[in-house]
């Protein structure tokens, strides 16, 4: 969607510009508030949205972290209930085989594609469920459909559609639901995961060499694809089957985090990651020059895409230098320009 409303964007004059602007600001208002490296102060912050409240007119605005950005939005696409996709699924398997042509069973496989898309993030065993069912749908369609394999689980070439469903169900007792060729596929793939065809990867959760499990496990939740995981391991890393995992951390003290991380090969530092795109801007800004600083495009990507999303929104970047709340910094988003601009 936010191709085209740059394309359009791009067309617009300079009052027509000013107009969608005025638009925004009369409608809702979000702030992305970077952090300072190790300091506690965040979107959290009561004094940090005062700060911004005061400086942006704003008392209505909603304070967002950095990787709570692509969080948003996934989660706002989370339209299909669970139970709606488990009987979706369902329905699909009571379809013969010979019932439609290769054709047919191409057009069922874009509707669950669809489905999957609209059951968002997996974040609790509900909706793993679901997107187990769908996954095992859509492996049969593709069979039936005649669809060639073109994608590949570390060099094994590989539906990622049975991948999934396999991934999703390890661990767990085989769902009567799924259709039978699907079961003998997933017992098939899990059964080459037991024979360590498949590496592992690690989700690294420390952020540096202190890291103290027990601390760790005290204060915080570990949820990977809807199911609670324990760290035990010295070193923070958790193994898991290659893939696109939903990683949810809760916290004793603070908001929780939930994320995709790809995951296909090595380790991941899950926290690192999250926060990454937030310190590249962060840095960035802190390092230009101006109250209308000129920035790489690649650096507002995260914001413009979040924006192009709610164009009718007002889009700030908040920043509490060196961690301090009175200090805080607070720039407005243009999305017609692709330009921050700095308020007093």
């Amino acid at each position: 969607m936010w191709f085209w409303c740059a394309a359009a964007l791009a067309a617009m004059g300079v009052e027509e510009r000013r107009a969608l602007l005025d638009e925004a600001m009369a409608g809702s208002a979000r702030v992305v508030v970077l952090e300072w490296m190790h300091a506690e102060v965040d979107a959290g912050s009561k004094k940090v949205q005062r700060v911004v409240t005061r400086k942006t007119g704003r008392p209505d605005a909603t304070f967002v972290r950095p990787y709570d950005l692509a969080q948003d939005l996934r989660l706002e696409r989370g339209t299909l209930d669970a139970a709606e996709a488990v009987a979706r699924a369902e329905a699909e398997g009571a379809i013969p085989d010979d019932a439609l042509t290769a054709e047919g069973w191409r057009e069922r496989l874009a509707g669950l594609e669809a489905s999957l898309d609209a059951l968002g993030p997996v974040l609790d065993v509900q909706t793993r469920e679901a997107a187990v069912l769908l996954h095992a749908a859509a492996a049969r369609a593709e069979r039936l459909g005649e669809v060639p394999v073109e994608t590949e689980v570390q060099g094994v070439p590989m539906s990622l559609h049975l991948w999934e469903a396999a991934r999703l169900s390890e661990g767990v007792p085989a769902d009567s639901r799924i259709p039978e060729d699907v079961r003998g596929a997933i017992d098939g793939v899990l059964a080459e995961v037991a024979h360590g065809r498949f590496e592992r990867v690690g989700l690294d959760f420390s952020l540096d060499a202190s890291f103290a499990p027990q601390t760790f496990v005290a204060t915080h939740g570990v949820f990977l694809d809807g199911r609670e995981v324990v760290i035990t391991s010295v070193d923070g890393v958790v193994e898991v089957l290659p893939g696109a995992i939903d990683v949810m951390l809760t916290r004793q003290h603070g908001p929780s985090l939930a994320v995709e991380v790809e995951a296909w090969s090595g380790d991941v530092a899950v926290l690192e990651d999250a926060s990454r795109e937030g310190n590249r801007l962060l840095e960035g800004l802190m390092g230009a020059l101006g109250t209308t600083p000129v920035l790489s495009p690649d650096l507002l990507e995260p914001v413009h895409a979040y924006w192009a999303e709610r164009p009718q929104s007002a889009v700030f970047v908040a920043i509490p230098v060196a961690g301090r709340a009175g200090k805080t910094r607070v720039w407005r988003y243009d999305g017609a320009t692709r330009r921050l601009e700095e308020l007093p």
